[in-house]
């Protein structure tokens, strides 16, 4: 899975989406994590993570759950 994530990276970086690239990495991150460690702490940290990330990148409410926007 970590390998499948790594693809998926550098597939983004090489079409140039740097926002994509960056999800990717951050799933990378989470999976190598989740191999070594079964922390709960570790993964509110990923959570909390991906969480800022979205609010940050999102245009709109409507964004951070686009099925509840239709």
């Amino acid at each position: 899975m970590f390998v499948f994530n790594i693809n998926h990276l550098l597939h983004y970086l090489l079409l140039g989406s740097t926002l994509s690239a960056v999800a990717a990495g951050l799933s990378a991150a989470r999976t190598l994590a989740s191999i070594h460690t079964r922390s709960k702490l570790v993964a509110a940290v990923f959570i909390v993570v991906a969480g800022g990330f979205g609010y940050w990148i999102a245009d709109g409410v409507g964004q951070l759950c686009p099925s509840l926007a239709q």
